[in-house]
C-alpha cells in the first residue's frame, strides 16, 4: 500500500455540486458564512454591524432603493403601500411631503411592483402596475373666424365677398380710363369693412387690418366664407381653417388665428397647423406664422398616472410629487402620435445620452434628447435628429420587456424570454436605434439585472432553482458573449430571486431570494486578461427570523435593510482584504455588532453584575467580548469573552464590572467549510487528467494551511464511526509571541489525523467564535491499494 498526497494549492472557488470525482481541488462541499478571496483564501466573512432601528413593526413587502449621490448625500429609500420612508446612512429618518397625494404609490405588493433611477437629486419612481392615461386637456379652439386676403389691386376688379353662399359685400376698383384715380390694397380692404358691416349689422365682427378683413361671428358660430375677384380669384383669397401652401397667408392678421397647411393631397399625416402671433401683440398687426397644435385633440399625459420624481430639496427632506410632462406642440394625433406607453404600464426607466427612457409593452420609448419629459416632436413639418424615438423590438419570442440595463456605452434590454441590446453610438431620431436580440433565455423577472464593468448579471429560473447568467465582452475581441456562472451549482440558489446588489471594487454578486429571506447567495469571481481564475459560489447565513429586505453596494460595503421580529433595521456588510477593528489586527467576528456607546450599562455592586441596554433584541448567541483600550488600565485586557448570564428583552447581564471597559456586544455566527472527498488523479490519454476509480485511497493525515488566524476546529467524521474535533486556538507551542491570557493570531499549518476511507469521511472546517480564520491551502496524505495493474 504506497503513501500518496496531494496539496490542495488554493480553497477560493466555493461550492460545486457537481460529482466528488468532477471537482477542481479547490471546491468544496459546503461553504457558509465563508469569503472566498484570491488574497486571503477562504475566511470567516466580517460581521453584520448596526447602524440603525429604522422601522417599528414589518416592513416585509417594500421596496427598496438607495440614492448615491455623492459621498456626503446618500439615502436609503423603501417604498410601502400608500407611503415611502427615507433614511441617510446613519439611519435618520427624512421629512417625506406628498403635495400631489399618494395615490401613484399604491400598491399590494411594493417589492414587485416599483422601479426607481436616481439623477442627480431627483429620483424617478416608476409603479409598474399603473396604466398611463391622457389627460382631459384639450388644445385651444380658436372661435370661428375667417379672412379676407387682397392680395394685389388693379383698374376694373371686382371684388365678392360671401357668407354661407350669399354675397355679402362687392367692392369694384375704378375704371382703367378716363382719370385713373388711385387704387390700392387699403382702399379695397376699407370698401369691404364698410360693405360687410352694413350688411351683416351688430352680432358680427368685422375688422380691416393692413391687407385683410377679418371676419368673426360675436356668438362663436361658425361660417362659410369665399371671395372671389374678376380677375380669375387670382388677386384674393378667403382664408377660414386651412389653406394649400404657407405662402398662400398674409403677414397681417388676427393675433391667435389658427390655420391648417394641407400638404399632400389625399394624405392627411403631413398637414400641420400655424398661429399667427402679432409682433405688438395687440390683437390684429403685422407679425409671423408659427407652428401649434391642431385645435382640440388631446395633448399631453393625465401626470397622475406617470412617474413621479422623489426630490431631495436644500433644507434635507424630500418630496414626492407629479411631474410636469410635456405636451403636445405641433400636429395631430396621426402626424404627431401619441408614445406607445399611453394606455399601457411602464415596467422599467433608465437613462441614456440625455434621453430619459421608458420600457412598456414591447416598445422602448426615448424622450427628446435634453428633455427628459417630452415625448413629442417639437415640429411636424420635418423629423429632427433630438425629437423622442419609440422602437419596438422584435425576436423569435414574444417580448413583453422588463428591464434596460446600460453597459458599456450600451444598453441590454431584458424580457421574459429573451436579450436585446442597443448599439448604436448616437441615439437619433432621424435613424432610429435597432433593437437586436442577442439571447433568448427565460429570466427570472423578479430580479433586475445588475452591471459590473464590462459584466452584466442576470438570474435564470430552472424548476425550483435559479441560475446566474453572466453576459460579458471578450476583451480581446470587444464581442459579447454569455454564459451560465451557476452551471456547477444547479440546485444551490433557490428560486424567486428579488434582488441582485453588485460590487466593482470586489467583484462579488449577492442574490436574495423570497425562499431563504435569511441568506444571501454569493458569487465571488475574479478576471486575469480574458481568463477566469475565480468563480466561487456560498451563501451568508444570518439569524433565523432575519429577512434581508434590500442591499446595495457603495463600494465595497453592501447597506443592507434587514427584517427581524422587533422591527427593521439598517445594518452593513463589508466584503474586502486587510480590514482590521480599531487598535487590533482583526476584526471581532460578531453578527449585529455594536459597540459600548451604542448601549446603555448599568452595574450591580452587590451581584456584581453589568447588564447592557442594546439598540435591538438579542438572541442567546450574543457575546461580550472586551477590545483595546486606548490607554489601557493595570489589569485591563483585551478579548475577554464576559460570561452572560441572562438575556431578556434588550438587556443582556454579564458577570463582573465592565462599565469603564470597551467591548463588542455581537451574536455568534458559524463559519463552516467542507472539504470535497480526495481523489487520485492521473494523466489522460487526451492529455488532461482522469480521475482513478479502482481502487481503495485511505486518508491518513490532513495537513490545513492557516495565516493571520485565531481559531477553527477541525471536524472529521466517518462513516459508522464516532465524530473527532480537532481545535486549534490561535496559539503555537515554542513560539515568542504565544502568551498566556493573550489572543494570538498565527499562520503556519494545522496537522490532524483522519484515518479513514476517502469517500465515507468528510472533513468540515468550523469557527463559531469571535476570531478570524483565514484557510489558504491543504494537504492530504494516505494510502492507496490497488489489487490490479493497468495494461
Amino acid at each position: 500500500m504506497p503513501l500518496v498526497s496531494e496539496q490542495l494549492p488554493n480553497l477560493m472557488n466555493g461550492v460545486s455540486q457537481q460529482a466528488y470525482t468532477m471537482r477542481l481541488p479547490s471546491q468544496a462541499v459546503r461553504q457558509v458564512n465563508g469569503f472566498s478571496s484570491v488574497v486571503e483564501g477562504v475566511n470567516k466573512r466580517l460581521p453584520l454591524k448596526y447602524l440603525a432601528k429604522i422601522i417599528e413593526g414589518k416592513a416585509n413587502k417594500a421596496y427598496v432603493h438607495t440614492i448615491n449621490r455623492d459621498v456626503s448625500e446618500r439615502y436609503v429609500v423603501m417604498i410601502f403601500n400608500g407611503s415611502i420612508k427615507v433614511f441617510d446612512l446613519q439611519g435618520n429618518e427624512k421629512t417625506v411631503a406628498y403635495p400631489d397625494g399618494k395615490g401613484y404609490i399604491n400598491a399590494q405588493n411594493p417589492q414587485n411592483v416599483f422601479r426607481c433611477v436616481t439623477l442627480a437629486d431627483s429620483t424617478f419612481v416608476v409603479n409598474t402596475e399603473k396604466k398611463v392615461a391622457k389627460s382631459s386637456k384639450k388644445s385651444f379652439t380658436p372661435p370661428a373666424q375667417g379672412v379676407v386676403f387682397i392680395k394685389a389691386v388693379n383698374y376694373d376688379i371686382t371684388y365678392t365677398v360671401k357668407i354661407d353662399g350669399a354675397v355679402k359685400a362687392t367692392h369694384k376698383t375704378a375704371d382703367a380710363y378716363g382719370t385713373k384715380p388711385k387704387v390700392s390694397i387699403g382702399g379695397v380692404v376699407d370698401a369691404l369693412v364698410a360693405s360687410l358691416k352694413s350688411s351683416l349689422g351688430s352680432g358680427w365682427d368685422v375688422v380691416g387690418e393692413g391687407p385683410t378683413v377679418n371676419i368673426a361671428r360675436k356668438d362663436g358660430a361658425e361660417f362659410e366664407l369665399d371671395v372671389e375677384d374678376s380677375n380669375g380669384s387670382t388677386m384674393s383669397r378667403a382664408i377660414y381653417d386651412e389653406v394649400q401652401r404657407f405662402t398662400d397667408l398674409p403677414v397681417v392678421c388676427r393675433n391667435n388665428f389658427v390655420v391648417r397647411v394641407i400638404g399632400t393631397e389625399g394624405q392627411s399625416n403631413d398637414d400641420y397647423w400655424l398661429k399667427f402671433r402679432t409682433d405688438s401683440g395687440n390683437q390684429f398687426g403685422a407679425g409671423v406664422w408659427e407652428e401649434t397644435v391642431a385645435p382640440d385633440v388631446d395633448v399631453g399625459f393625465d401626470p397622475a398616472s406617470m412617474p413621479h420624481q422623489l426630490i431631495r430639496k436644500s433644507n434635507g427632506s424630500f418630496e414626492l410629487r407629479r411631474v410636469t410632462w410635456g405636451e403636445r406642440e405641433a400636429g395631430n394625433e396621426e402626424s404627431s402620435p401619441w408614445p406607445s406607453f399611453v394606455g399601457k404600464t411602464i415596467r422599467d426607466i433608465y437613462y441614456d445620452r440625455k434621453r430619459l427612457c421608458l420600457l412598456s409593452d414591447t416598445n422602448v420609448i426615448m424622450s427628446r434628447a435634453g428633455d427628459f419629459f417630452s415625448y413629442f416632436r417639437r415640429t411636424v413639418v420635418s423629423l429632427l435628429d433630438d425629437d423622442p424615438i419609440d422602437v419596438s423590438a422584435s425576436g423569435s419570442k414574444v417580448s413583453i420587456l422588463q428591464y434596460a440595463v446600460p453597459f458599456n456605452k450600451n444598453v441590454v434590454i431584458f424580457s421574459g424570454q429573451s436579450q436585446f441590446v442597443i448599439e448604436d453610438k448616437a441615439l437619433l431620431a432621424s435613424k432610429p436605434p435597432a433593437i437586436k436580440e442577442i439571447n433568448a433565455y427565460e429570466i427570472d423577472a423578479g430580479a433586475k439585472p445588475v452591471a459590473v464593468g464590462k459584466t452584466v448579471f442576470f438570474p435564470l429560473r430552472r424548476g425550483a432553482y435559479s441560475s446566474l447568467m453572466e453576459y460579458f465582452i471578450i476583451p480581446e475581441t470587444e464581442t459579447t458573449d454569455a454564459s451560465d456562472v451557476s452551471k456547477h451549482v444547479p440546485t444551490y440558489i433557490p428560486r424567486d430571486i428579488f434582488r441582485l446588489a453588485a460590487s466593482t471594487t470586489t467583484d462579488v454578486v449577492l442574490s436574495l431570494n423570497r425562499g431563504n429571506r435569511n441568506r444571501v447567495y454569493v458569487y465571488k469571481y475574479y478576471w486575469a486578461g480574458d481568463q477566469k481564475l475565480q468563480s466561487s459560489h456560498s451563501y451568508f447565513e444570518f439569524r433565523e427570523d432575519a429577512e434581508v429586505l434590500g442591499a446595495e453596494f457603495i463600494g465595497d460595503i453592501a447597506y443592507m435593510v434587514v427584517q427581524y421580529n422587533d422591527g427593521v433595521y439598517l445594518e452593513t456588510l463589508e466584503m474586502n482584504e486587510g480590514v482590521t477593528d480599531e487598535n487590533q489586527g482583526f476584526v471581532t467576528r460578531l453578527d449585529r455588532r455594536v459597540n459600548e456607546t451604542h448601549t446603555s450599562t448599568t452595574y450591580d455592586q452587590i451581584a456584581d453584575r453589568t447588564t447592557y441596554t442594546l439598540p435591538y433584541t438579542p438572541t442567546n448567541n450574543i457575546m461580550v467580548v472586551t477590545r483595546p483600550e486606548d490607554t489601557p488600565r493595570k489589569g485591563d485586557t483585551a478579548y475577554v469573552t464576559a460570561d452572560v448570564v441572562n438575556v431578556s428583552g434588550k438587556t443582556v447581564t454579564v458577570k463582573g464590572d465592565f462599565r469603564h471597559r470597551k467591548v463588542y456586544i455581537g451574536e455568534r455566527y458559524s463559519f463552516v467549510y467542507e472539504f470535497s472527498p480526495p481523489v487520485l488523479k492521473t494523466a489522460s490519454q487526451t492529455g488532461g487528467s482522469a480521475t482513478v476509480g479502482a481502487g481503495r485511497l485511505q486518508l491518513l493525515r490532513w495537513y490545513l494551511m492557516y495565516a493571520n488566524t485565531g481559531y477553527f476546529r477541525a471536524e472529521v467524521k466517518s462513516q459508522h464511526r464516532n465524530k473527532y474535533s480537532y481545535v486549534f486556538a490561535g496559539k503555537v507551542l515554542g513560539t515568542s509571541s504565544a502568551k498566556v491570557g493573550e489572543v494570538e493570531m498565527s499562520s503556519g499549518v494545522f496537522p490532524f489525523r483522519v484515518n479513514g476511507k476517502s469517500d465515507r469521511t468528510s472533513i468540515t472546517i468550523i469557527n463559531d467564535s469571535f476570531l478570524p480564520s483565514y484557510l489558504i491551502g491543504a494537504e492530504w496524505e494516505g494510502r492507496y491499494d490497488r489489487r490490479t495493474s493497468r495494461i
